[in-house]
């Protein structure tokens, strides 16, 4: 098991760019070290928040993160599931394997994103901007991309079923049948 941090005494850093998330478990303050649902708030310090080389799964469990700036950090394999990640900076962010199942990201920053094998299924990534993203092989089943810049992205054996795409910019785009979209 990872580190466990207290969100009433800590608070989530502005920018936790080029960074490392592993084993950190988030908590609600009131929770008395139990899991459950909690809000981080935006201004922890980044040395508090990260520890890099601690063994185990990080979860965030329901969290509010709106606005955080993780701009090129390494979260993969992480489970961001049922996290408001919306308005995020996740500009060159390495999300490989993460579990973004139900996950908030409307009008998030994912450009040049490495989203490798995640799972965005049933995720809201409405308004979100994935310009050259790496969506290869993710699992974006059931989400909502209107409205979203997937311009350039590489969808390469992605799955689509079911996928709200209405309005959104696929022009240069690497479909999932590998043909490139006008």
């Amino acid at each position: 098991m990872g580190t466990i941090y207290n969100s009433y005494k800590h608070q989530l850093c502005k920018s936790v760019a080029y960074s490392t998330l592993r084993g950190i478990i988030f908590v609600n303050p009131h929770s008395n070290g139990r899991n459950s649902n909690g809000v981080l708030s935006k201004g922890m310090n980044a040395n508090q928040l990260l520890r890099t080389g601690v063994a185990g799964t990080t979860y965030f469990m329901r969290q509010t993160l709106t606005r955080v700036n993780l701009n090129g950090a390494d979260l993969s394999w992480i489970d961001f599931s049922e996290v408001d990640l919306s308005e995020a900076n996740l500009v060159r962010a390495k999300l490989i394997g993460a579990k973004l199942v139900r996950t908030k990201l409307i009008n998030a920053n994912l450009s040049e994103a490495n989203l490798l094998g995640a799972d965005l299924s049933y995720a809201d990534l409405s308004y979100a901007n994935l310009s050259d993203a790496d969506l290869s092989g993710a699992n974006l089943s059931a989400s909502n991309l209107s409205g979203a810049n997937l311009s350039r992205a590489d969808l390469r054996l992605a799955t689509l079923n079911e996928t709200n795409l209405r309005g959104a910019n696929l022009s240069g785009a690497i479909m999932p049948n590998g043909t490139i979209h006008p």
